[in-house]
């Protein structure tokens, strides 16, 4: 490391090891939503029928295998779920620095890894128990390593085979295996390899053959779960939640990007990323970043020609936060390029607006944690709950799924015929649920029933229970017990 550029990475690895221990110390709050306790009551079975469940769902495994690592080893707590989606994150601002340190300099590593840390939505994703993060790194990855192929082809003016090709293979076979849209932007990335490596090497026979082999090297490791593919595709119908695209859900996928909490921080990120995609076009013949943006956006454009055509032309499988997962390569191609190529004191006053705008939008996610309902109930029920007798009573599932995230192995009781949705389908295999048609079943449970909802003190005192209401954080728990 040369004496300039310690002191610029001395403060990057600060700054990772500050951002990650804020993050740290939050994910130990109780707070998940519907999906998240979809993973968590996943991963709670072994990891045989683990699989089976996934292949009901509409999502690939390996994100889920993961976490069940992580669960195995750390224990069921709330922090082993939160884990692997924080390490992604920082995995993306550490190979960042090592990416843009190589290629770049440090303080372009520096200010442009600070600039992503502040981009609205991956304090959300670092925390969420989903396989978003997971899919940002490993898409990034496949985009820096492409990019380094490149450059090693471009000095040596040939395609020959090294190592770099098998890593590839696997990240990209990876991101097929933790979500199909990870697999679409794999197939846009591969897409941009060819036509970058065309360009530069300008041997098209050796050229192709290579990437045919190295794309069929993916095809063999997915053959597996090719069959399941398929199987969940045909699943995701019009009773399925998906909608078709319109006009009025594209403002979700702006928001995506580039939403804040004023009109006037929201015009300054869309000003940023379209001066950053601009430079990169003028820069193009002299700036090595440029063929980082390049294979980035031509990623990015790929993704979304497919998920909005094939919603269009064949069935709605697209949904605006399947885009997070492209978040690093829509904002690091464009922050790395201003940054290198502005005076100092413009770049300085970028990145203080960022630093304001991430603090804006990394707060109320924060506050979201510490203060959520979640923890308050939690905390009744930790104290009061008999594992062993007790039972919860939902109308909704997904509020029974949560509730089954939290106390694994206690009864959950729904309603018979109560219809979830196409998408909700699997999820009571999931967890020890039980369906009912009348509420006089319910007296088989030989302890208290708990319930969220008030909808049903008069089906319930029917049939012989008395009812307690406790006044749990802001709303009410409902309490049934037989005299």
């Amino acid at each position: 490391m040369k004496n300039k550029d310690r002191i610029p990475n001395i403060i990057s690895l600060a700054i990772i090891a500050v951002y990650s221990a804020v993050l740290l110390y939050f994910s130990r709050f109780s707070y998940i939503w519907y999906d998240e306790s979809f993973t968590m009551n996943l991963v709670n079975h072994p990891v045989k029928d683990m699989i089976g469940l996934t292949a009901l769902d509409v999502h690939p495994p390996l994100y889920y295998l993961v976490v069940k690592l992580f669960v195995s080893v750390l224990g069921p707590r709330t922090i082993a779920y939160h884990l692997p989606s924080l390490l992604f994150v920082i995995a993306i601002l550490l190979e960042t620095l090592l990416f843009l340190n190589k290629y770049a300099d440090s303080k372009t590593a520096l200010f442009s890894m600070i600039g992503f840390i502040c981009v609205p939505q991956i304090p959300k994703y670092a925390l969420e128990i989903r396989m978003y993060s997971m899919c940002m790194f490993l898409i990034t990855s496949s985009v820096f390593l492409i990019f380094s192929m490149l450059k090693d082809f471009e000095e040596k003016e040939k395609v020959y085979f090294n190592a770099k090709w098998v890593l590839l293979a696997i990240l990209q076979t990876a991101c097929a295996y933790t979500h199909y849209f990870g697999g679409v932007a794999a197939v846009g990335s591969s897409l941009a390899f060819l036509i970058f490596m065309l360009i530069k090497v300008k041997k098209p026979g050796r050229t192709f053959v290579f990437w045919f082999s190295y794309c069929f090297s993916m095809l063999i490791m997915y053959l597996p779960w090719i069959k399941v593919l398929f199987s969940q595709m045909s699943s995701v119908n019009e009773d399925y939640w998906i909608g078709p695209p319109s006009l009025s859900e594209m403002k979700s996928y702006f928001d995506e990007i580039f939403k804040t909490d004023s009109l006037i921080l929201t015009v300054i990120l869309v000003v940023l990323f379209v001066v950053g995609i601009v430079l990169s076009a003028v820069f193009a013949k002299k700036e090595e970043l440029s063929l980082f943006a390049g294979i980035s956006y031509i990623t990015v454009g790929f993704w979304l020609l497919f998920g909005f055509g094939y919603s269009i032309l064949v069935s709605p499988i697209i949904v605006s936060r399947y885009l997070v997962m492209l978040l690093p390569i829509l904002w690091l191609p464009a922050l790395a390029v201003i940054v290198k190529n502005s005076h100092v004191a413009v770049t300085a006053l970028m990145i203080l607006v960022m630093i304001y705008i991430g603090f804006k939008n990394t707060k109320p996610v924060l506050d979201e944690y510490k203060n959520s309902e979640q923890m308050y109930l939690r905390a009744y029920l930790d104290e009061h709950l008999d594992k062993e007798n007790d039972a919860f009573f939902s109308f909704y599932m997904q509020d029974m799924s949560i509730q089954a995230a939290y106390y694994p192995g206690v009864t959950q009781y729904l309603l018979e015929g109560r219809d979830a949705g196409e998408a909700f389908k699997s999820w009571p295999l999931l967890v020890n649920c039980r369906f009912i048609t009348d509420f006089n079943e319910l007296h088989e449970a030989p302890g208290v029933i708990w319930c969220q909802d008030g909808m049903f003190p008069t089906a319930f005192t029917d049939a012989g229970y008395s009812l307690e209401e406790v006044p749990v954080g802001n709303g009410i728990l409902y309490r049934y017990y037989m005299d």
